[in-house]
């Protein structure tokens, strides 16, 4: 596994596609059920973090936390109490 340090400059076609598919998926849980795009978003930081792209993969999966988070707040919250 490459360090941070030595990953390439550019990103494949499929880091690409995951962190756009992560970055969506983080966006959609602050707005519609985080309890299934939050993890989703994750599962794609994850990946990338796997596929030696780590900076970028701790900041997508770090996203989907923060979108479970505020979706929570969002959605969950207001709708049990009102």
């Amino acid at each position: 596994m490459a360090s941070s340090a030595t990953h390439r400059g550019a990103a494949s076609s499929r880091e690409r596609t995951y962190i756009v598919c992560g970055a969506v998926c983080a966006v959609c849980a602050v707005y519609y059920l985080p309890i299934v795009f939050g993890p989703v978003a994750m599962y794609f930081g994850g990946r990338l973090y796997r596929d030696d792209a780590e900076p970028t993969g701790v900041a997508i999966a770090l996203l989907g936390l923060l979108g479970l988070i505020l979706g929570f707040f969002n959605v969950i919250v207001p709708a049990a109490v009102g």
